[in-house]
């Protein structure tokens, strides 16, 4: 009976070390607030084949580097750095042959990513301007509160290694 009391006070000691300790480190590694929600706008939603699209976005995180790329192909058509305020205005140059139905994706560091829709050398669209909707994006954001899993994963394997350990029988030499 010794040897299992000694277990016991193990597994406690661990448990009552670790889990304190993986929610205070995981408490401090917060993700991004997302207090920014980015808004961009083009000067045209009908450029010609090969022209340009001049793209300003307001609310974003200051001083960072906004990705610029053209949907469906992946194209990426270059880079903008926000001021203090979070704005950021740049014009970026079409890929020659790309007509049709194409998406602005504008992708601010941190997951924030705003969609605008343009058709290249098509029909005319009214003036558009989209706002990011934050955590209810189709585009992924990180930063999920993954704490509680973790602390519920650490102890189901707690326990299960001291369930496997107490229900080991000693073997006794005869």
């Amino acid at each position: 009976m010794p040897r299992t009391k000694t277990l016991i006070a193990v597994v406690a000691a661990a448990v009552a070390v670790t889990l304190p300790a993986s929610l205070a480190v995981a408490d401090s590694a917060q993700a991004w607030p997302y207090s920014h929600h980015m808004t961009c706008s083009v000067d045209s939603s009908n450029p010609p084949e090969g022209g340009t699209v001049t793209i300003h976005c307001t609310g974003a995180h200051p001083d960072v580097t906004l990705a610029i790329f053209l949907h469906p192909k992946n194209y990426v058509l270059g880079t903008a750095t926000t001021d203090h305020s979070g704005d950021a205005t740049t014009t970026v140059s079409l890929p020659a042959g790309e007509t049709g139905h194409h998406i602005l994706l504008i992708h601010q560091p941190h997951g924030n990513s705003v969609s605008i829709p343009i058709d290249i050398g098509g029909v005319a669209m009214a003036g558009f301007s989209v706002k990011d909707s934050g955590g209810d994006s189709p585009t992924a954001t990180n930063g999920a509160p993954v704490v509680g899993l973790g602390a519920l994963g650490l102890a189901l394997l707690l326990g299960g290694g001291f369930t496997f350990l107490a229900g080991r029988r000693r073997r006794n030499p005869a």
